[in-house]
């Protein structure tokens, strides 16, 4: 097998009906193989933990050889193969059997070797059909021979111990699930209990099929009719547990893209906080810088007001004491009164248009002030707001 690929022995699969894929090292299976019709299938030697769903499409197949895999758990998948008659699944990791095996109604051999059981599984005393079992090499307390012949009167008080267990077990799950589903198995408790005294009333009847073989044929049959029913039973739960999975499935889908929104609208409120963040620190240095300038012109205002009102007072008093002096000099020549009146009168327009220079310069800081306020007062008043939050 050098030269030959998965997808050759597939080919050549379809027109033998028998697929080898063993030695592989396949993890997964080729999605073309759920396509054909085969009836034999060798796995062996392989990577494979597990089935997928699509390996129930093999309705025909009668053969499976999983040996040398990694399975620890056994794939629930290979129940819905109703027509298998050979399993070999030995060299793995499997612990238990699950119950569903019973629906592998022509299963007549079964290989579980070198596995880690502990104890026979209970289930093999429900699958009537078995003629050879191999199960040596397993982590038994007690020693088991390599080949067990399984007849129904071998396994009949064992089939009837696992059906009492099968139907406490059910009965605990059906009341777990009833706080679960809605009204569609709100019958299923009634069921499960009917069930439980069906299950006393065929203690009974097993008791006295001990002492009575020759009525053990029609007891086998009702039997046989009860683990039918419990086979369409168990179906029913197989695919209310698949539905159950898909809606599980979608769920968790719409909560990662929920949370991946609410990431989103995370990360943008983060930005516009750090952006808001920002602006108010902008705004709130312009409006510092502001008030510093505000108040240096205030101060500068002052000062100059001061000054002026100083230089208007010393020019009021040099004027003043200029005035009194000129009565003690003789009087002037004619004409020069006028000049000294002129000169009076050019100080007093000197004092005037500086207060009107001070004045217009007020005027201009408090324009200014109020093209800034409107400006700063939103700023203002929304970063009171975020404080407040």
């Amino acid at each position: 097998m050098d030269d030959t690929t998965p997808q050759d022995a597939i080919e050549h699969a379809k027109e033998r009906g028998k697929c080898l894929l063993n030695d592989f090292m396949l993890e997964q299976l080729p999605e073309s193989l759920f396509e054909t019709n085969i009836t034999r299938l060798n796995l062996q030697g392989n990577l494979l933990a597990s089935l997928p769903g699509e390996f129930r499409k093999l309705a025909h197949l009668e053969e499976l050889i999983l040996q040398n895999n990694k399975f620890a758990a056994f794939p629930l998948v290979l129940c819905e193969c109703k027509q298998l008659r050979l399993l070999d699944i030995s060299w793995n990791t499997l612990c238990d059997l699950p119950i569903q095996m019973a629906l592998l109604v022509e299963l007549t051999y079964l290989d579980l070797r070198n596995n880690q059981f502990s104890s026979i599984p209970p289930v093999l005393g429900l699958i009537l059909t078995l003629e050879d079992i191999k199960i040596s090499g397993n982590n038994f307390h007690q020693s088991v021979v390599e080949h067990l012949n399984v007849s129904v009167w071998k396994l009949l008080s064992r089939a009837r111990e696992v059906l009492v267990e099968t139907w406490i077990s059910h009965e605990n799950q059906m009341v777990q699930m009833e706080s679960e589903k809605t009204h569609e198995l709100s019958t299923w408790k009634d069921w499960v209990e009917e069930e439980r005294q069906n299950s006393a009333a065929l203690e009974m009847e097993l008791t006295q099929l001990r002492s009575s073989q020759s009525s053990a044929t029609a007891e086998i049959a009702r039997l046989q009719a009860l683990l039918a029913g419990e086979q369409e039973q168990h179906k029913a739960v197989t695919l209310e547990c698949e539905r159950l999975r898909s809606e599980s499935q979608k769920a968790r889908e719409d909560t990662i893209a929920a949370v991946a929104a609410r990431e989103a609208v995370d990360s943008a409120h983060a930005r516009m906080a750090s952006s808001m963040k920002i602006l108010i620190e902008t705004v709130s240095n312009n409006i510092s810088h502001h008030i510093v300038r505000e108040n240096e012109k205030e101060k500068e205002k002052e000062e100059k007001e001061k000054s002026e009102k100083e230089r208007e007072a010393e020019t009021l008093r040099l004027s003043t004491s200029t005035w009194k002096e000129r009565p003690m000099r003789s009087s002037p020549p004619k004409g020069q009164g006028t000049e000294g009146e002129e000169g009076k009168e050019d100080v007093v327009e000197v004092i005037v248009e500086d207060r009107h220079s001070d004045m217009d310069t007020a005027t201009n800081a408090e324009a200014a002030q109020v093209d800034v306020l409107p400006t700063v007062s939103p700023a203002l008043a929304y970063l009171q707001k975020l404080r407040q939050k």
